[in-house]
């Protein structure tokens, strides 16, 4: 929001940059924008959580070619 006008950015291919908006359209667009970002923890946790199983796999294979 700058001098009572509201902006965002437009990612369309044909019209890329700052456009001005409506207030009652602004909102949604920041709820949108929010939305977005609240999947990236989650896509972490996700990696973060298969990285975990992937070394506690390995680390039984580990054990169990030790003791053959």
């Amino acid at each position: 929001m700058r001098e009572g006008r509201y902006y965002a950015f437009e990612t369309a291919p044909h019209a890329r940059g700052t456009v001005e908006i409506s207030r009652s359209r602004y909102p949604a667009v920041l709820e949108d924008d929010r939305r977005v970002w609240l999947t990236a923890p989650g896509v972490l946790c996700v990696f973060a959580a298969y990285a975990v199983l992937a070394a506690g796999e390995l680390r039984r294979a580990d054990r169990g070619a030790a003791r053959s």
